[in-house]
């Protein structure tokens, strides 16, 4: 997973490759352990999505892609 811009004040784009076509989610989790975001990504290979954090408070939070045979994770900064 490739995620920019880290710091973001507003929006972070979020690119995913997958080894096959696969269903996910997508978490976004804060420092507390809450989920403040959440996507499902379904039938793809490749995923692109500029997401908008704007109403996030500022801190640091982690972007969490849970697929059937990994997990991957990229914190990111919220100003």
């Amino acid at each position: 997973m490739f995620t920019y811009p880290n710091p973001t004040t507003d929006f972070i784009n979020v690119f995913a490759d997958f080894s096959e076509e696969t269903n996910a989610v997508l978490k976004i989790y804060n420092t507390t352990g809450q989920i403040v975001y959440t996507m499902n990504i379904d039938n793809t290979r490749q995923f692109e999505a500029q997401l908008n954090v704007s109403q996030f408070t500022a801190g640091m939070y982690t972007i969490v892609i849970e697929t059937y045979e990994d997990t991957i994770v990229k914190p990111f900064i919220k100003r």
